[in-house]
């Protein structure tokens, strides 16, 4: 048995999001017919997690398992899938293991990435949110520091009917100004709870806005309340930007 490992990097705007929904238009659908195409077999798609409606992706990581050697010659597998993919998906890299992996049990630790700007623009509205409000930026910085660490995120997440755990660890949760000007978080956990990154930086952003104080989000993260939370942030500036492995695997897939 073969396994084919892709690192997978998708403009979300036009997708609802990436799992497989059999009425809707979704990125891991354009993959397994993308694939089929390719090898002429009905090989499925497992991704690292899924990402929501209109969420972008500069780090995905799949996989699929080939019964046999692939017909197309390997330094020719990635050309041939993304020549049957749309240009608003592309597979960026592409491994063979004849290890055991799964991109999504073998996770430890995923990063994502939130971007908004002070001012719209034209050129960068599909990937970064805009946030007009009048923001105490060091409040905003501070506030990140409030998620560190280990929490049961239930008031953070969407209702969720296939969850009982709410436990996450979050082990980085950072603002940085770049230098054009946009806002970008950046927190990396062991896992996420549905709609999580998207409520924390809604919560972080109504703190800076002197909407609500520090100790409300404390006390929001104690209770375990989801009327507590605030609205979630747009799915435009959200981006999964990378999967972390146990080794050898994160070594390989960087």
């Amino acid at each position: 048995m073969l396994t084919i490992i892709l690192a997978v990097e998708y403009d979300g705007t036009d997708y609802f999001g990436w799992q497989l929904q059999a009425d809707k238009r979704t990125v891991q659908g354009e993959l397994n017919r993308a694939v089929q195409k390719a090898f002429c077999k009905n090989y499925q798609i497992i991704g690292s997690g899924r990402t929501d409606t209109g969420v972008h992706s500069s780090g995905q990581i799949a996989h699929f398992v080939c019964d046999e050697e692939p017909k197309i010659p390997r330094h020719k597998v990635k050309l041939a899938i993304n020549q049957k993919l749309p240009k608003n998906i592309r597979v960026r890299n592409l491994w063979f293991s004849e290890l055991d992996f799964h991109s999504r049990f073998d996770a430890i630790m995923r990063e994502y990435k939130y971007r908004f700007c002070r001012r719209p623009s034209v050129f960068s509205q599909r990937w970064t949110a805009a946030i007009t409000y009048q923001l105490d930026v060091e409040l905003l910085y501070e506030s990140a520091n409030l998620f560190l660490g280990q929490h049961n995120f239930l008031t953070f997440s969407k209702t969720n009917s296939t969850n009982s755990d709410y436990v996450c660890n979050v082990k980085k949760c950072e603002w940085t100004r770049q230098a054009n000007g946009i806002y970008e978080l950046t927190i990396i956990a062991d896992r996420y709870v549905y709609g999580m990154v998207r409520a924390l930086v809604g919560a972080m952003v109504d703190v800076a806005r002197h909407w609500r104080t520090l100790q409300d989000i404390e006390f929001a993260i104690y209770t375990q309340d989801r009327t507590l939370k605030s609205a979630l942030a747009p799915a435009t500036g959200l981006n999964l930007h990378r999967i972390y492995y146990k080794e050898p695997f994160n070594d390989i897939i960087s």
